[in-house]
């Protein structure tokens, strides 16, 4: 089984049942080719983020996954950016005597 199996078009199969089209095979095949190579964390990430944000009964577009993804890419960046950064140092200004 695929990370993207395993993570995101089998969690769709649960939530949404089987997906309506005349092609499953290649229907699930382009969640593959779009999200293959992707880590497992993220894809289960975004598979979550997609199934929250969802609103019709009908499975989640390949767009609207790949968005997901990128999303939760950006932010994890953007906080391991944050958290490497140092704190910043309280600094006070220092006074010398006017003669």
């Amino acid at each position: 089984m695929t990370p993207v199996e395993k993570h995101v078009t089998n969690r769709f199969l649960t939530q949404y049942g089987a997906p309506d089209t005349i092609d499953p095979a290649g229907f699930v095949a382009e969640y593959e080719r779009a999200l293959s190579g992707t880590d497992p964390k993220l894809l289960e990430a975004a598979a979550g983020l997609v199934i929250d944000r969802h609103t019709f009964r009908n499975w989640p577009t390949v767009g609207e996954c790949v968005a997901a993804v990128n999303e939760i890419a950006f932010k994890r960046s953007a906080d391991a950016m944050r958290r490497a950064q140092p704190e910043p140092q309280e600094t006070r200004p220092t006074y010398s005597a006017v003669s």
